[in-house]
């Protein structure tokens, strides 16, 4: 929670869990799309039914469609035709029966009937799909269905340059040499070469050493060979793989020397003004030469087909969604073993999957009528508007909540993405009114900006006075965000909240952790339409030293010691920028030319060996004291132990990584390795009904120091949590301050740890009592202290929280002292606590007084959040 929400309004929205998608989102790919589940519940906490919910930069319409579930009128609007026509037609209604029947006539009209394609010499000839699509079965001989087939790259050696100094260059004569007594080579044989001779693991220097032969002319590419052919055969009933014989390889000959009589997009990869995709790679120069032939001709026969079907537009457009769906799986972008598109631009690898066009539009069609099911469930209304964000056709205040995802610089160009599909379907866009970073368009980050602010200020305009909106965005380079922040901030809204949301596949596949601590997920951020507009004014200049010494460097330090000593450059940035979010500088001028990395290149020191991974610098390490802050493994350990403890000692992996990932937020966030290594150290892997669950190590019972024996990992965690004991202590001292208490910390803890000392304010009782109170009061572990507003807290680490119920409700018997009482354990210590409250000699103590109680987890994952004294009230468990 933020000082700046009022106790009239909603509070921010907890961090939530990505679900997998539903049939809906099942239905076709596209880049960006939100988790389903987490825009859903954004729409209900800040709307009420029959509300309206607008998106104006919708895309394939997430927030739309959960708008619709919930029961609201979603208004969606975006400018990309391709975006627009996915969205409209999987929010359409139709009936299953009829569609089900138009996909079996479009694909026995396919299969029965011969296609004209046109031949080299400009002449026509009729195929049927089966000439395409037909191998030899190797074990009875008879025509298969092919699936798939593999190819791969071919190279020839043009000219030879030397070669000297470094493994790339090393690797560039290696590649040479082995093409210089050969007519040609495929990739694979050639990369296996050179691995062997080389002994290298890694292929990316490989892939790097080659692109950098064809870029400077030294060897070239001579199309692909088929390496590989997978087919079904209905004869055997089996599904077989061989090497393609002399058969399969002059039926491919042959399908090269044929071009489709029908419509397919050969428009090259360029802009309106000329200028090829900003994310051009070589060897896609136009939209067909993304295919092989194959695919192209039957491509365009299925087009040809859909158009001429007697049906319902709605029943076309969805039969056209299911064609627009499996381009990129037909296209010579689809890698081995490989799901989808992989990259943020169109780029053929040398070895790659033709697939079989008509079986995966097979396959695709079942999802598209599951996805077509639960749309025809969805209750509410959606408007589908195709307008320039900066000119909505909305009245003044119309609006009651805006959900919405804008382009993220020059991260992702959804236009250029869009293209292949727009092409093939016939969708033109309107590239100059793409809000975009991109030079080649002329749109650099200035523009950019502009162009955000009369979006936003548009967005301000419709949307009803004192509600909210939610942005979310994802980026790596400070002038993005301030671009962003300048334009929400400028168009008048005011800042409430911002959190980091893990994506989807980061949440459900615990064992993808490629690149830990890459930044995948997206911020949520929710502002404000305030009740009465005031022009945003920028504050007197900061001062970029200032913003470097007292944000960036310190929020940097304390990073780095939650992920033990180093940190990645994306856990770095998501925390500093969340921390510049809260703080309301992102928006400032003097952040626009800020490089993160240069920043911590200077501050920090980097790992050797690791890449852009950064630990402290020397002196800063010998000015820490251990008590100063808690490690991200122990706020995992607590979080951890706290799932145990509610759930029982056996319990999945999802209710653990569940609490973890909606306990720690934005810079706390961990990877899946942290929470696994913990993970391991205090529990085991189990199968309960074939399915996985883990439980906890028999020798990790809450109280071990009952137990005679002492496993050494044991006797290291009661070491660790002594330390935990010091540092709850700290935790606590500072929040009281943040409270304007004056602090006092027990004798017997400062004896004990003289590092305490200076996180005390009182040395001497400003509290009036007799001499047995005040020798009781001298051992309370915390006290915070103000006139007429008194707390004794208690921290029970290893020893038995009776102790601490004991000492307090001892100094409340005398009733000298009005205080509040607060116990504070670790989560191991929750069911030993609740008993200690149901003896009869300590509710006869208590006397009704109350006593609350705070577990570490629920602490360490809230105080960040915590910034009124009620807030941490409301934390507290009560007990009478």
């Amino acid at each position: 929670m933020n000082r700046i929400i009022a106790r009239d309004i909603k509070y921010p929205l907890p961090a939530q869990i990505a679900q997998p998608n539903t049939p809906l989102y099942d239905m076709i790919r596209f880049w960006g799309r939100k988790p389903h589940n987490i825009v859903s519940k954004y729409i209900e906490h800040y709307t009420n039914e029959g509300e309206i919910v607008l998106d104006p930069f919708a895309g394939c319409g997430v927030s739309v469609i959960e708008a619709a579930r919930l029961g609201r009128k979603g208004i969606y609007n975006d400018l990309n035709k391709l975006c627009h026509f996915i969205a409209r037609t999987s929010f359409e209604k139709l009936d299953i029966e009829e569609l089900n029947k138009c996909f079996d006539l479009l694909m026995e009209r396919i299969k029965y009937k011969k296609h004209e394609v046109l031949t080299e010499e400009g002449g026509k000839k009729k195929i049927s799909i089966d000439e395409l699509y037909h191998t030899k079965c190797k074990n009875c001989g008879n025509n298969a269905e092919i699936i798939e087939t593999e190819f791969v790259r071919k190279y020839k050696l043009v000219r030879q340059q030397a070669h000297s100094g470094g493994i790339l260059e090393e690797i560039k004569r290696r590649i040479l040499r082995n093409l210089e007594n050969v007519e040609s080579m495929d990739h694979v044989k050639l990369v296996e070469m050179v691995k062997s001779e080389l002994n290298i693991r890694r292929r990316e220097e490989l892939t790097r050493a080659i692109n950098e032969l064809l870029d400077s002319g030294e060897i070239v590419g001579i199309g692909e060979i088929p390496i590989r052919i997978k087919y079904s055969c209905t004869h055997c009933n089996r599904t077989e793989e061989k090497k393609p014989d002399t058969q399969d390889h002059a039926k491919i000959r042959e399908i090269e020397k044929l071009y489709p009589a029908y419509y397919y997009p050969n428009f090259e990869l360029k802009y309106p003004n000329n200028e090829r995709f900003y994310t051009y790679r070589p060897g896609t120069e136009s939209v067909d030469k993304l295919f092989t032939k194959r695919n192209l001709i039957a491509l365009s026969i299925l087009r040809h087909e859909i158009d001429n079907l007697g049906a319902k537009n709605e029943i076309k457009r969805t039969l056209l969604l299911c064609f627009a769906a499996i381009l990129e799986h037909v296209s010579k972008m689809q890698r081995p073993n490989k799901k989808g598109w992989d990259a943020k631009n169109y780029v053929i690898r040398p070895n790659f999957l033709e697939w079989n066009v008509f079986h995966v539009f097979r396959n695709r069609f079942r999802k598209i009528v599951e996805g077509k099911k639960e749309a025809n469930s969805l209750r509410g209304e959606a408007l589908f508007l195709f307008n320039d964000v900066r000119r909505l056709p909305l009245k003044d205040n119309s609006v009651d909540y805006v959900f919405t995802d804008p382009e993220y610089g020059e991260s992702i160009q959804y236009y250029e993405l869009s293209y292949m599909a727009s092409c093939w379907l016939g969708l033109n866009n309107d590239w100059k009114n793409e809000i975009v970073v991109n030079p080649k368009q002329g749109k650099d980050t200035h523009k950019y900006r502009q162009m955000l602010l009369e979006a936003f200020s548009e967005i301000y305009r419709v949307l009803k006075l004192g509600k909210y909106m939610t942005v979310t965005f994802h980026n790596r380079e400070l002038k993005y965000w301030n671009a962003l922040m300048y334009a929400i901030l400028n168009a008048g809204f005011e800042y409430v909240d911002a959190i980091y949301q893990l994506p989807q596949k980061e949440y459900t596949n615990w064992l993808y952790t490629r690149n830990p601590g890459e930044m995948r997920g997206d911020v949520y951020i929710t502002f404000r339409k305030p009740m009465h507009r005031h022009e945003h004014k920028e504050e007197n200049f900061v001062g970029i030293r200032r913003i470097i010494g007292e944000v960036i460097v310190p929020e940097g330090r304390k990073i780095i010691l939650l992920h033990q000593g180093n940190a990645t450059y994306e856990q770095l940035v998501r925390g500093i920028t969340l921390k510049l979010l809260k703080k309301e500088l992102l928006h400032s001028e003097e952040i626009e030319s800020l490089n993160y990395e240069r920043i911590f290149d200077d501050y920090f020191e980097r790992v050797r060996g690791r890449g852009k991974v950064w630990t402290l610098k020397r002196r800063d390490r010998r000015r820490l004291s251990e008590i100063d802050f808690i490690p991200l493994d122990r706020r995992i350990y607590w979080l951890i132990y706290a799932t145990f403890e509610k759930k029982g000692n056996i319990v999945s992996l999802d209710d653990i990584l569940s609490n973890v990932f909606t306990s720690l937020k934005n810079a706390k966030t961990p990877e899946h390795k942290e929470i696994l290594e913990v993970l391991g150290e205090i529990a085991e892997p189990k199968r309960v009904n074939g399915q996985p669950y883990w439980r906890l190590k028999q020798y990790y019972i809450p109280d071990v120091t009952e137990k005679p024996t002492i496993p050494e990992p044991v006797r290291e965690r009661i070491r660790l949590e002594d330390l935990d004991h010091d540092r709850i202590i700290v935790e606590l001292a500072k929040l009281g301050k943040d409270f304007g208490f004056e602090i006092w910390i027990g004798e017997q803890e400062r004896r004990r740890n003289r590092a305490l000392e200076r996180h005390a304010t009182m040395n001497t009782f400003k509290i009036e009592a007799n001499e047995i109170v005040y020798d009781r009061l001298k051992n309370v572990d915390v006290i915070w202290w103000r006139p007429n507003c008194v707390f004794l807290i208690e921290v029970e680490n290893t020893t038995n929280p009776r102790m601490g119920i004991l000492r307090m409700a001892n100094i409340m018997e005398t009733k000298e002292l009005r205080a509040e009482l607060i116990t504070v354990i670790p989560d191991s210590k929750l069911n030993t606590l609740k008993r200690c409250y149901e003896e009869p000699a300590v509710r006869k103590l208590l006397r009704g007084q109350i006593v609350r109680y705070l577990t570490y987890s629920t602490l360490m994952s809230n105080i960040d959040y915590i910034n009124e004294l009620d807030d941490f009230i409301s934390l507290c468990d009560k007990v009478t």
